[in-house]
């Protein structure tokens, strides 16, 4: 077990599947709210027949980790079924949350359900780990349908739980609310995996890069790098300025390049992540 994974990715591991077993518990399974995944399903089989979401969790999840065992390699079928035990453990263990009226409002219950179960997957995903679910329904359906990536597969899979929600609880705006939150989920995962986008690409094509490099060095001291060009229609060699600079920095640098030459043209572009000197290192 320890030469599979570190002892911080099982601690990221449980913390991330208490994280879901909280957010499904006290905010999405009291409203009904199925946002997808295979907890949705178990959200789904409650409402119908009162079984706890655990135990259904469990059930449903161990026959697809034992289908999909031999797609998944060694250390990803451990990190899974970690996940498995982890996250219905966790459900058990937070059971009781559903007695907790933190709030009747469904739409507020939907958003931060889904901020938190978001926030959960994102650090599950981090240290590329998985919890079952439609993970797995996407590797199996993928040898069905191997034209169909797994990521589409997934997400018809979620889909249809998230129609199926609304058929269940008999109002559609509970398939809607369920839309919301894996909608949320999913933007919340990205930001976590990815990071806050907190820099900016400028492209800079002016006669007057030079002039304009030495005062992106001297006033922001950023670094910048030239690119060779060639102008389509004219033909003429051109210069551009290629710098990346932090969020509290592009006004500044827009107003630098306009000082030196009102006529250059800028391309500026967002980025989920800049690594290296001057921001996050490596």
């Amino acid at each position: 077990m320890k030469s599979l994974f570190k002892f911080n990715e099982v601690i990221i591991l449980i913390i991330g599947c208490l994280f879901m077993a909280i957010s499904i518990n006290m905010f999405l399974n009291p409203h009904n709210i199925a946002p997808g995944g295979l907890t949705g399903v178990a959200i789904i089989i409650n409402t119908l027949t009162g079984l706890p979401i655990w135990l259904i969790n469990i059930v449903f999840d161990i026959p697809l980790f034992l289908f999909a065992f031999r797609i998944l390699g060694k250390k990803d079928a451990c990190k899974t079924l970690l996940g498995i035990l982890f996250l219905t453990a966790s459900l058990k263990v937070t059971e009781n949350l559903g007695n907790i009226n933190v709030t009747n409002d469904v739409l507020l219950s939907s958003i931060s359900g889904g901020i938190i179960l978001g926030i959960a997957l994102g650090l599950i995903f981090r240290i590329n780990g998985s919890t079952g679910g439609t993970d797995l329904i996407g590797l199996l359906a993928n040898k069905t349908f191997p034209s169909l990536s797994v990521a589409t597969l997934m997400g018809f899979a979620d889909g249809c739980i998230v129609i199926l929600s609304g058929v269940v609880s008999r109002n559609i705006e509970i398939a809607l609310y369920s839309a919301i939150a894996l909608y949320i989920i999913v933007k919340a995962s990205d930001v976590v995996v990815e990071g806050i986008n907190t820099s900016s690409s400028f492209m800079i094509i002016s006669d007057k890069y030079v002039e304009i490099g030495n005062a992106i060095r001297d006033e922001l001291e950023r670094g910048a790098t030239i690119l060779k060009g060639q102008g389509l229609y004219t033909g003429n060699d051109k210069n551009l300025l290629l710098v990346v600079v932090s969020k509290r920095e592009v006004v500044i640098l827009k107003k630098l390049v306009k000082n030196i030459d009102p006529n250059s043209f800028i391309i500026v572009s967002d980025i989920f992540e800049a690594l290296g000197e001057g921001f996050k290192s490596i």
